[in-house]
């Protein structure tokens, strides 16, 4: 049974220009250029386009740079449509025409869709447009050149089954004209059509061929009662026909956006198959895991020759069981910000993409990760290839699986290593562009007055890093993934704020010497501005440090440090502090300090440290940024307050727009990369956010009468040992807020704290298991204080649900 392949094309949103990078960052333009995916827009943290949903009525225009708007005539895109509020459509076309009556996609509510499309440029952009309010994201594959090559035309109908009544019929051959027809050229040779299936009885697939010649591909994949669309390029036979054959009967409907003569780069075939991760007679790997990659041969194979410059691939996504995305680029470039497809449980989906081939070996990468961490299978059909690539040696095998790898985080036994290649979103936590599935992230500002209505105020900030110019971002959008770093940036507006991040898989020194490794640039303005800290704690409690000072929250079991050193000179940096907390008392560590580094930089190189720690002792270990050579700059004894539990990483502000202390650093940037640790893999944690009461006031006020909120979408892979409800609160009197989940009983915690009030506290308070449900769960709170309180940064979190992957 064929399984569908689904194309991803970032459709723009919002009425607002697009304007992409400098013309002096852009390759120079051949004749037909393939490029590595490259993000242009995204809705939804304001990347190419102000942040927030587009809505009907108001048509998005894309600018490319100077040198494509001179040289290209089409673009081709991979358009994503995203956070839906009902069923809908997008269209693309060159502005200086009018609004087709095609639509280049088609999406529901609830499920992320993709398509690529291939569009003609003009002198007045391209435009695109939807019919409800959606999120869109837009990622650049390619363009061409000229008219030898393909010429892009406004989309025009060339069959709808719907109206003739004449629905294609399960394995008949329908004969379809297309040069001559809809604007195509009558010497036109290859298409390039947009086919759309319109709710099937059953799942199936569709195949669209030059007439004449056999394929073992598919075109669309579907499930019963989707509308599905998905581009191709095909080859047209001697009479100018296309020929498209379906699984099952169905209403079809055609679309064509342009034609080539045949005489240029750009060469068509029947869609002939690569991979089947299903037949185990050609694949010995198996289906596709979450995280690994499938390093694919296909210069030399299926058709494709062994001097190819670049392949148009089908890529299909078959039985998936979770939500999750496919990212298909060269083997010999580093994995780029940009997804070919989307998939979710059970979805059949198909999607075109352009690939720029591996220089020595003709190969394509495929990546794909599931929120679930389930595997999946994929399908890979050639469909055609650019010419002009470098001479290679003859293919010898199909491809091979590339397994995660610990290579950026130095460890020799890997337990867990990020090296935050692509960003992983998920709008329904607080996580930003991490992974929710691995990192949890939380938020405090002692920016609080309960009169004012200031509950955990949260600002805006400039972000650097992420491009040629600072990004204003807010809350979970301060958190973003780009150039192989996460980047966080943090305004602090006058108050005390901690921005903590937590892989959610417990580091364990038991009986051994551990180490954790992290890059950051950590280029504090003095224990008087911002700072990095690193914390190791017993339980995953949100922000569970903040600064070094009395009004922290303190976890119940932890050790940690800050790098803010100000007596290494203006240009260096060490460790400033060390403390533990033992049973929420914390303590200061004597420690030696043995050296300095000099700073890193978002924008630059960063510095990369090692923390070697035992149950009686800790040694830090940092390099200067870029540099691989790692010197000892801090040395203490203490007797470790525990020996398993979850690391954090920490962005600490101490009112740092106050002035007269050193660099002023109130809105500043950190970056992060190649977080790891080594030791056992016992389980990960799954973690379920209540998402912030808004994006500027964090917090909820919680009083006497029971206030709300939901943890959405709760799972578990193995029954957890433990279930815990997760927060930082503000106390105006020593009290803690009554908990319960799903209408079950009242949990009460007496007072666990010192008798300062006016701070944050965090606190994890046991859960029956019996109360969690799968699905949405109803967590409510109740205080029975004068004063009322506030709740922040609230999770479920199921203690060992998951095996690691």
């Amino acid at each position: 049974m064929h399984r569908l392949v689904v194309l991803t094309l970032a459709l723009l949103a919002s009425p607002t220009v697009l304007t992409h990078a400098p013309t002096s960052q852009v390759p120079r333009l051949q004749a037909v250029s393939a490029i590595q995916p490259t993000r242009v827009l995204d809705t939804r943290i304001g990347l190419g386009a102000p942040a927030g949903a587009v809505t009907p009525g108001k048509n998005v225009t894309l600018i490319l740079p100077a040198a494509a708007n001179a040289e290209a005539s089409s673009i081709i895109l991979n358009v994503t449509a995203t956070e839906a509020t009902a069923n809908g459509w997008v269209k693309a076309w060159p502005c200086i025409d009018g609004v087709p009556d095609t639509s280049a996609l088609n999406f529901t509510p609830g499920r992320t869709a993709a398509n690529a499309v291939v569009v003609k440029l003009s002198a007045g952009g391209i435009c695109l447009s939807t019919n409800v309010s959606v999120q869109l994201v837009a990622d650049l594959q390619g363009w061409m050149i000229g008219t030898t090559d393909f010429t892009g035309i406004a989309p025009k109908r060339l069959l709808d089954t719907r109206i003739t009544a004449d629905p294609l019929l399960s394995n008949h051959e329908r004969h379809l004209k297309v040069a001559g027809a809809g604007g195509v050229d009558a010497t036109a040779k290859i298409a390039a059509l947009n086919i759309t299936v319109d709710r099937p009885g059953m799942a199936g697939y569709v195949v669209a061929y030059p007439c004449g010649q056999a394929s073992n591909g598919s075109t669309v994949n579907f499930n019963a009662g989707e509308i599905v669309a998905s581009l191709t390029m095909v080859a047209l036979s001697p009479a100018g026909e296309v020929c498209i054959r379906s699984s099952v009967d169905q209403q079809l409907v055609v679309d064509v956006y342009g034609w080539s003569s045949g005489a240029g780069k750009v060469k068509v075939q029947s869609p002939s198959r690569l991979l089947d991760t299903r037949d185990v007679s050609n694949w010995a790997y198996g289906s596709a895991q979450t995280f690994n990659t499938i390093k694919l041969r296909v210069a030399g194979r299926g058709g494709v020759p062994n001097d190819a410059d670049a392949a148009l691939l089908t890529v299909t996504v078959a039985n998936p069981k979770g939500d999750g995305f496919v990212t298909v680029w060269s083997c010999d470039q580093q994995r780029p910000t940009a997804s070919t497809l989307n998939t979710w449980s059970d979805a059949l989906r198909s999607n075109l993409t352009l690939v720029k081939l591996a220089a020595s070996d003709g190969t394509a990468c495929l990546y794909y990760q599931a929120s679930n961490l389930t595997p999946t299978d994929l399908v890979v059909d050639a469909v055609g290839w650019t010419t002009g690539g470098p001479a290679r040696p003859p293919a010898t095998e199909t491809g091979s699986v590339v397994l995660p790898g610990a290579s950026g985080c130095v460890l020799s036994n890997v337990a867990f290593c990020d090296t935050f290649d692509e960003p992983q979103r998920n709008s329904a936590t607080r996580s930003g562009d991490l992974d929710a599935s691995v990192w949890g992230v939380s938020r405090t500002n002692t920016i609080v007055n309960f009169g004012q209505g200031q509950y955990n105020d949260w600002s805006s900030a400039s972000l650097t890093g992420c491009g040629v110019a600072a990004i204003t971002v807010t809350a979970p959008n301060d958190v973003r993934v780009c150039n192989g770093r996460v980047y966080e940036a943090v305004a602090d507006n006058g108050g005390q704020s901690t921005l903590a991040m937590y892989p959610k898989q417990p580091f364990d020194v038991a009986g051994r010497t551990g180490t954790v490794v992290f890059d950051v640039s950590a280029d504090s303005g003095g224990p008087h501005n911002a700072w990095p800290e690193f914390w190791w704690t017993d339980q995953p409690v949100p922000a569970p440090h903040g600064h070094l000072s009395a009004q922290a929250p303190f976890a119940q079991n932890s050790f940690g440090f800050s790098i803010a050193d100000d007596n290494c000179g203006s240009n260096g940096t060490s460790v400033y502090e060390m403390m533990v907390t033992r049973n929420r008392v914390v303590e200061s560590i004597p420690f030696t300090k043995t050296g300095c580094v000099t700073k890193g930089s978002a924008t630059g190189g960063l510095n990369h440290f090692e923390v070697r720690i035992r149950q009686g002792g800790v040694e830090v270990w940092a390099s200067d940024p870029g540099s691989t050579v790692v010197r000892e700059i801090a040395v203490a004894t203490v007797n470790m307050p525990l020996t398993r539990g979850v690391i954090w990483l920490e962005d600490v502000h101490y009112n740092a727009c106050k002035d007269g202390f050193g660099i002023p650093q109130c809105n500043h940037t950190f970056a992060w990369d190649n977080v790891g640790f080594d030791g056992p893999t016992p389980y990960r944690d799954l973690t379920f956010d209540v998402q912030d009461a808004s994006p500027t006031s964090l917090a909820y006020q919680v009083e006497a009468a029971a206030t709300s909120v939901t943890a959405p979408g709760v799972y578990w892979l193995q029954t957890p040992t433990k279930v815990f409800v997760t927060m930082n609160w503000f106390p105006y009197e020593a009290a803690v807020p009554s908990v319960r989940v799903n209408g079950g009983a009242w949990h009460d915690t007496p007072w666990p704290f010192d008798a300062e009030t006016f701070a944050w506290r965090t606190l994890a308070i046991p859960i029956d298991f019996a109360d969690v449900r799968p699905g949405d769960n109803t967590i409510e709170f109740k205080f029975s204080g004068s004063s009322g309180t506030i709740v922040s940064n609230i999770d479920l979190i199921l203690i060992a649900a998951s095996p690691v992957p």
